[in-house]
């Protein structure tokens, strides 16, 4: 049974988002059916959707809209260069997708849960439970740490090089029976090359093969294989039966689309999707329904709600629940600085997340701590950034129009609980019964500088590009142009400068036109 879906009908007073502020009184009903309408616009409208599998947490439990084909009657295979159809299947709460970059916060709260339970500390050196060496060759007497880990800043490279697609993937592994996770690490870490030249922990350097380092760990310290770890401690106590490491072979998956419109043909897929080796850091397949079940855990800092037959009560301890959302490594930038998740400004204002994108996904995942309640969603279509804004903040909008989640996590009072990891067995169906009142004491996200959120021209290979500063973030070599590091000050570093950028911005004006501006514009 889904201890969390519930289905209330009342009335809510809320402000209405947008050019003009107005009060309107709608039911929870009438804003489910507001959000489809406008999920139902974008799938049609935007070339890049397909399809969008949806969540809210919010005062009424969870609540799923869908929008979309799942599966398309026909596309181009861009492995086999040849046209492909299938039966269209419209996405429904059944079906599942790969998160992509967003399948590391299952992965971060696996090695959590190894704190929690005293396996290491976060300053201490890795290669101690790895059992070989972890260095950087131009830094070798420098160890890298489980904040390394976390924050990114190992400076180790990724390697896209080595895909399987299709029946290449077994259907009952992540990516190879012949290859352990350790030794497809291993062949990436040993080589020079996979290395930058920058000493641990002194700078950010996003890193897929980090991630992956992290569940190495978490079988170090366990004894069992990734999958079967997160599968018997997080997704049997959350119930999330559709959530796994392999691509679901029951019919369920969504396939994966790229906007093509080339040969006849709208989008290209890769036909049964893909794997590759580093499988821990995006390859989890899940649908919007057990997504909305690990947020509300993560807004009760791990709490699961209910006691399983074998007594555990939480994945870990609030203590530890509340920590994963604080800054890690706040001396070397932004971006997964809170232990594995994205924290606050310039993203996630108010709370956590963290965001995917592979070849045909788009996902993302929002906690908002201090409205307490949590929004997100895949699409099997490659969105743009401003499109993944406009889901996410869509959905936050309905969220916040409904209420707040009732919980009943304290700040100032953590509770003892016993984690799954301490216990054995699986977890027991839970008696419904009424929540208690929510006694939250509100979670302050310590204010930092804010990058803008509108688009800006700076110089690229020669020509003027629109660009925004979640680009930056990804193109830091481009923080010591001409007015970039204004703009964005977090994704460059320089929050402890404050000025107004030289840069033209694109606006809109109150009458929907839109122009290309400076800030002496906005000054005037």
């Amino acid at each position: 049974a889904d201890q969390y879906n519930t289905t209330v009908d009342s009335n809510t007073v809320h402000i209405e988002r947008g050019e003009v502020t107005r009060r309107s009184i709608l039911s929870d009903e009438e804003e489910i059916a507001a959000l489809q309408t406008w999920l139902d616009n974008q799938v049609e409208t935007k070339n890049q959707i397909v399809g969008l599998s949806t969540f809210i947490v919010a005062r009424t439990g969870i609540r799923k809209v869908f929008s979309g084909q799942s599966v398309l009657e026909s596309a181009w295979d861009a492995r086999n260069n040849r046209g492909v159809t299938n039966e269209e299947q419209d996405v429904s709460s059944d079906t599942a997708c790969m998160l992509a970059s967003t399948s590391k916060l299952f992965t971060w709260t696996a090695l959590s849960m190894l704190l929690d339970a005293g396996k290491f500390g976060l300053d201490d050196p890795v290669e101690n439970a790895l059992g070989f060496q972890l260095r950087n060759p131009s830094f070798s007497g420098t160890s890298i740490t489980y904040r390394h880990l976390y924050s990114h800043t190992t400076g180790l490279k990724d390697d896209y090089t080595r895909y399987k697609y299709g029946d290449q993937c077994p259907i009952d592994a992540p990516f190879s029976h012949s290859e352990t996770l350790e030794q497809s690490m291993r062949k990436v870490t040993d080589k020079n090359t996979s290395w930058s030249n920058w000493r641990p922990g002194s700078r950010y350097l996003y890193s897929n093969y980090a991630t992956a380092i992290g569940a190495l760990l978490v079988e170090k310290h366990s004894g069992m294989t990734f999958p079967d770890f997160t599968k018997k401690y997080i997704f049997e106590p959350l119930q999330m039966t559709a959530t796994q490491w392999t691509r679901p072979s029951d019919g369920s998956a969504c396939e994966l689309y790229t906007l093509f419109q080339n040969r006849g043909y709208k989008y290209k897929t890769s036909p049964g999707g893909y794997c590759f080796p580093d499988y821990p850091s995006g390859q989890l397949w899940s649908t919007s329904g057990d997504l909305a079940k690990f947020s509300i855990a993560m807004l009760k800092r791990g709490n699961l709600g209910y006691t399983t037959a074998d007594g555990a009560d939480c994945l870990y301890s609030e203590e530890i629940g509340d920590l994963v959302f604080q800054k890690s490594s706040p001396s070397t930038g932004d971006g997964d600085s809170g232990l594995g998740w994205f924290v606050g400004p310039p993203y996630y204002d108010g709370g956590a997340g963290h965001d995917g994108s592979e070849e045909g996904v788009s996902t993302d995942l929002f906690v908002n701590l201090q409205g307490n309640n949590a929004v997100g969603f895949w699409a099997n279509g490659e969105l743009t950034n401003s499109q993944y804004a406009s889901v996410l903040n869509r959905l936050l909008q309905t969220a916040n129009a409904i209420g707040p989640m009732n919980n009943d996590y304290n700040a100032s009072n953590p509770r003892s609980c016993t984690p799954t990891f301490s216990t054995a067995g699986s977890p027991t169906t839970p008696t419904p019964g009424p929540v208690p009142s929510p006694t939250l004491a509100p979670v302050t996200i310590t204010p930092t500088c804010s990058d803008t959120t509108l688009r800006f021209k700076v110089k690229v290979n020669g020509k003027l590009r629109f660009k925004d500063c979640g680009w930056v973030r990804r193109q830091k070599n481009h923080c010591n142009k001409r007015g970039v590091s204004a703009a964005c000050p977090s994704a460059c570093g320089t929050c402890s400068t404050c000025a107004d950028s030289p840069l033209r911005f694109k606006v809109t004006r109150s009458d929907g036109s839109k122009a290309n501006k400076k800030c002496g514009w906005a000054n005037s």
